[in-house]
């Protein structure tokens, strides 16, 4: 989808951006500092770019709509995305498919991911999850290996990109470079849910679905991407961290919670909970944690007060 040059203009304009067009480029007073006489700002109308060459500010106009508009940057890529309509991504370039990020020599099929049959009875008992669970979101076992086979998915086509291979020693992703952070393991089992719970690992998304909970939702690790969580504003009117009970997890969750105002967030409640994430948790556990789950607010004012 080319990035069309009236709709950039069109959403300068809205952002109160008094620019000149000059070929490719509209220039105007910086509008990260002032005073700015002398205009050395300018924004590329093609892609999305923008320097100054007096301050030294430069990004894309998901920056600049972010400064502007007091945003988040991933609320700001939502904006842009509706106003220009292409991809919410840290791609600016010309011509772009939203439908697919994965390159060429990237591309897997149905069939590669099928030689994995579903794990066993026995393996499924172990992680305390159920084969209707398992197959909902495309669990699958690798018997070489002697580990757990999560599926990689396009978040708006789900075509298969690759997937995350686990066990207890090591995790690999196939092919290498998957791009894990441009998607959310279990979108795909959402259906018509509308409260998501974002945990760190694919199988604890799966833990929470056999518990009774659906809507669990994988980062893939710890590390949450300001597109996964555009991907979250889009499908989602609630949201519930439950990322690890650990430092990692904990100082992420803060993150996020002070920077992701745009639908109902809260915190799911460990308590004194024998595990640290919701893969380790019993049933019973993992209900507690949901009933006594508090707000994002509330629960950040009570972290920022023990740090």
């Amino acid at each position: 989808m080319a990035m069309g040059m009236a709709g950039i203009e069109e959403l300068l304009r809205e952002l109160g951006i008094d620019y000149k067009i000059q070929g490719k480029e509209a220039g105007a007073p910086c509008p990260f500092h002032s005073p700015d006489r002398h205009p050395s700002w300018s924004i590329n109308t093609r892609n999305g770019l923008y320097h100054c060459f007096s301050c030294g500010a430069s990004g894309n106009i998901a920056h600049l709509a972010a400064h502007i508009r007091g945003l988040a940057y991933h609320e700001a890529l939502i904006l842009v995305n509706s106003r220009i309509g292409w991809v919410k991504a840290g791609a600016w370039k010309e011509e772009i498919d939203h439908k697919n990020y994965a390159p060429p020599s990237f591309k897997v099929s149905e069939a590669d991911l099928s030689v994995f049959p579903y794990p066993s009875e026995d393996k499924l008992k172990q992680k305390r999850i159920t084969l209707d669970s398992a197959k909902r979101y495309g669990v699958r076992w690798n018997t070489e290996r002697e580990s757990w086979v999560f599926p990689v998915r396009d978040p708006y086509t789900n075509e298969l990109w690759g997937w995350q291979s686990k066990n207890e020693r090591e995790f690999r992703n196939y092919p290498s470079g998957v791009p894990k952070s441009r998607t959310l393991f279990g979108l795909d089992a959402l259906g018509d849910e509308r409260t998501v719970i974002l945990v760190e690992s694919p199988v604890d998304a799966v833990r929470l679905d056999a518990a009774g909970f659906r809507g669990g939702v994988s980062s893939f690790g710890v590390s949450v991407s300001d597109f996964q969580l555009s991907l979250v504003h889009e499908r989602a009117e609630r949201l519930v961290l439950a990322l690890d009970n650990d430092s990692a997890g904990i100082s992420e969750t803060a993150r996020i919670a002070a920077a992701f105002h745009s639908i109902d967030v809260s915190v799911f409640n460990y308590l004194d909970a024998e595990g640290k994430d919701p893969g380790e948790l019993s049933d019973p556990r993992i209900l507690l944690g949901i009933i006594h789950e508090q707000s994002a607010l509330t629960w950040l004012r009570k972290y920022k007060e023990e740090k």
